[in-house]
């Protein structure tokens, strides 16, 4: 019987010792929850930070790829303008050089033959 007895007070014991411990747990339960919420939360923001900087590095090296080839193509339309100008200037003195001399040549020739008025001026005398 003393058997029986010291079994019951050894497990009244251990129920006791087990319900302070669930107890203690209980009680550090909501501090754990809190811990756990903050390292869940900084490692979303860690996957989401790291998200949005490739983005944002996409984003740029998109952006600088369309700047420079927006800047060749402006480039080349100006160089091409610039020829053009150069081209139309070339031609224009080229033909103002042709008129000269196709007007003298046509002045002394056609218009004021000097041999022929050479002769004109001798028959009237």
């Amino acid at each position: 019987m003393e058997l029986i007895v010291e079994q019951d007070r050894l497990l009244s014991n251990l129920k006791e010792i087990y319900y302070l411990r669930a107890n203690e747990c209980e009680k550090q339960w909501a501090r754990d929850n809190a811990a756990a919420l903050k390292i869940q939360s900084k490692f979303k923001m860690y996957i989401k930070r790291k998200e949005f900087l490739g983005k944002k590095a996409a984003a740029i090296k998109i952006e600088t790829h369309f700047r420079a080839y927006y800047a060749r193509k402006h480039f080349k339309e100006r160089r091409e303008a610039h020829i053009n100008k150069q081209h139309l200037s070339y031609f224009a003195q080229q033909a103002i050089l042709i008129q000269k001399i196709f007007r003298g040549y046509y002045i002394r020739k056609v218009m004021h033959n000097f041999y022929m008025r050479k002769q004109e001026l001798k028959e009237l005398e």
